[in-house]
């Protein structure tokens, strides 16, 4: 990798060589003791050579500290600056020299720099955010779209964002390019969300509407409950009814012992069902609270043109994209199935 490097070829190239000689990963190697690549096992990609190309550890060097977090003060995982970080010069046996690592160090920087998508950003004011992070997949894949910037303009001088996968990782067969543009997105949910509020009634009506349709079903899902419990009463009546004609003599131990056991098992019948409906309810509260924070949340977002981010992660569960930059929104809630079938008053 690194002598393949040192020749000029790119990570690209490297993965590419790596997947056409059949070599298993690093990862696969570990796990299996294998050096060839079989049916199932991951290829090669250009990111885990990257990762490698600039880890220190194989020229000897152990670097340790590199992420830390605290959580009990509310600090997340982040990476540590390199002066903070914990370093072991001559550690273990190294693979490449310092030298030579410098120089791939060297070469990529100087690759990137000559690369056309290297070239310094353009004063463009930017979003970082990523408002639809976990949101975005591939529907020919399952994968999850990386979130990229597009230069458009006669002077390459408009910006804008889009949803894409990467075709050049190296594999030996690449995937079929897809990509949305992250404008499409915004306005596509602007649209479907003017859509149900203009299909729904005002926003009280609305939850009114909502919670005493769940109240129905809550107190439908409960009616047998008093019914169950009343049976529950009568099997242990039964059961001290039985304990006392035992204890007169009346019935002999074996007959006592298998009427007790019925009736328990009567008993255990009966709860698990008042558990199932109990945990049903439980279920439709939690349902109903989401219901009317997601009509709170589909209101917030009236004429907005941009919605934040958890404006969207309280609406949308996620956005599947195909071919020729088409997409389907999947919403947390469908706006007819949440009134009940019904249209506006």
């Amino acid at each position: 990798m690194f002598r393949l490097t040192l020749d000029g070829k790119s990570q690209y190239e490297v993965a590419k060589y790596f997947n056409k000689k059949g070599y298993a990963t690093g990862m696969t190697y570990y796990k299996t003791g294998r050096i060839y690549r079989e049916d199932g096992d991951p290829q090669w990609n250009k990111a885990t050579i990257s990762k490698m190309l600039i880890n220190r550890a194989y020229t000897g060097t152990l670097v340790q500290g590199v992420k830390q977090q605290n959580l009990a003060k509310g600090i997340k995982r982040h990476y540590v600056d390199e002066d903070k970080r914990i370093i072991y010069e001559n550690a273990h046996e190294p693979i490449i020299s310092k030298e030579d690592f410098e120089k791939v160090q060297k070469g990529r920087k100087e690759r990137l720099q000559n690369h056309p998508f290297g070239a310094k950003p353009h004063d463009f004011e930017r979003e970082t955010e990523n408002r639809y992070k976990g949101l975005v997949f591939n529907n020919a894949t399952g994968k999850q779209l990386y979130r990229r910037t597009r230069i458009y303009g006669k002077n390459h001088d408009r910006l804008f964002y889009s949803f894409q996968n990467d075709t050049c990782t190296g594999k030996i067969e690449n995937e079929d390019k897809v990509f949305i543009m992250e404008r499409d997105l915004d306005k596509a949910i602007s649209d479907k969300v003017a859509e149900c509020i203009m299909q729904a009634s005002n926003k009280s009506k609305l939850m009114d509407r909502v919670s005493k349709r769940f109240e129905e079903n809550i107190k439908e899902t409960t009616k047998d409950i008093s019914k169950l419990k009343a049976n529950r009463e009568k099997e242990e009546l039964m059961i001290q009814k039985v304990y006392e004609e035992y204890s007169l003599g009346k019935v002999n131990r074996d007959e006592y012992l298998l009427k007790r056991e019925i009736a328990l098992s009567h008993i255990a019948t009966i709860d698990n069902e008042i558990v199932a409906i109990e945990n049903t309810v439980k279920d439709l509260e939690k349902e109903k609270r989401k219901s009317i924070r997601w009509i709170k949340d589909l209101y917030s977002a009236k004429k907005l043109k941009k919605l934040t981010s958890d404006l969207i992660h309280s609406l949308v569960a996620k956005v599947i994209v195909y071919g020729n930059h088409n997409f389907e929104i999947i919403f947390k809630f469908d706006i007819e199935h949440l009134m009940g079938g019904a249209s506006n008053d």
